[in-house]
C-alpha cells in the first residue's frame, strides 16, 4: 500500500506503511474498510488504485497480492 501527498498527515505511520510491503488488512476487506482502519475523515475525498485501476466501487474486496495506492482527489483548473 501507498499512501501519497496530503493524506499522510491522517495517517501517523503512512511512511511504515508505504514502505512495508505484504501489510495484512483482514480476508475480504474491503477498500471502505481500509480506509475507516486508517481513520481518514469520511468527507475527504480520496482517490485509490487497486493494481493501477481507479476503484470504482470503494466495497470491493480486496485479494491477496493486490496492490492499493491512495492518493487525495484534487480538483483545479
Amino acid at each position: 500500500m501507498k499512501i501519497y501527498a496530503s493524506l499522510r498527515q491522517y495517517v501517523s505511520n503512512s511512511a511504515e506503511i508505504s514502505r512495508k510491503e505484504g501489510w495484512e488488512v483482514a480476508q475480504g476487506a474491503s477498500v471502505d474498510d481500509v480506509l475507516r482502519e486508517l481513520h481518514f475523515p469520511e468527507n475527504l475525498k480520496i482517490l485509490a488504485l487497486i493494481n493501477g485501476a481507479h476503484c470504482l466501487d470503494r466495497g470491493a474486496s480486496l485479494k491477496d497480492g493486490d496492490s492499493l495506492l491512495l492518493y487525495p482527489l484534487m480538483s483545479g483548473g
